[in-house]
């Protein structure tokens, strides 16, 4: 996830979506670039997630995740890369913080996968299910009303960028947990969803949004 957009002038992208052969990614792992979240999501969460959906799933090709930082090279244009690998992921984790709710990329992401759910009508009425699956990386006392609804899983016991942590007996409850939400992902049957029928959109003018005012308190698991 980058923190800012390069341009604001540039016009509304929509990115078609892609066809089952051609999802590239399981997860698309949305944070922002505050330093100790971003370490957290690189060296723990990230690899802790994709073992565990590899443990359920039992496949002889590994899972693969989106993170900016492992996949996008140096040199390679990063809006364009990230467009792609968004329409190329079945889902979206948004490691939620006061930081990702200011990011306007992180915004961005965010209202793209939204977009697909509602189009592809892979949301339940009170808001359940669905191919956002947010983690909270803090506490926070309320949400965009637009994801509000939704069920978070709750890691903020577990926001430590350090090798302590790793070392740590908390650690194994951090296990623990990242395995259950892997579960959760591989329940939802999405890992064998048909193609997208609806474009989903990396619009730019919400790069430029303010941050969201209706808002609402969070639903932890």
């Amino acid at each position: 996830t980058m923190a800012n957009s390069t341009s604001s002038s540039r016009t509304t992208a929509v990115v078609q979506p892609a066809k089952p052969a051609d999802y590239r990614y399981d997860v698309f792992i949305s944070y922002p670039h505050e330093p100790n979240l971003m370490g957290w999501v690189q060296r723990y969460f990230g690899p802790e997630l994709q073992s565990a959906i590899s443990n359920q799933l039992q496949r002889k090709i590994a899972p693969r995740i989106f993170l900016d930082r492992w996949e996008i090279k140096t040199g390679e244009e990063w809006e364009r890369r990230l467009g792609h690998a968004l329409r190329e992921s079945i889902y979206l984790v948004p490691v939620l913080s006061a930081a990702y709710l200011r990011s306007k990329w992180c915004m961005t992401e965010l209202d793209a996968f939204l977009h697909r759910e509602r189009t592809q009508r892979l949301i339940a009425a009170d808001g359940s299910g669905g191919l956002v699956q947010p983690v909270l990386w803090v506490k926070l006392e309320t949400l965009p009303k637009k994801i509000g609804r939704k069920q978070f899983t709750d890691l903020s016991a577990y926001a430590w960028n350090t090798q302590a942590f790793a070392n740590s007996q908390q650690y194994l409850a951090f296990q623990q947990e990242v395995r259950a939400f892997a579960a959760q992902l591989c329940r939802a049957g999405y890992f064998k969803m048909p193609p997208a029928k609806a474009a989903l959109n990396v619009n730019k003018r919400h790069a430029n949004a303010q941050p969201p005012r209706n808002m609402v308190r969070p639903r932890i698991k």
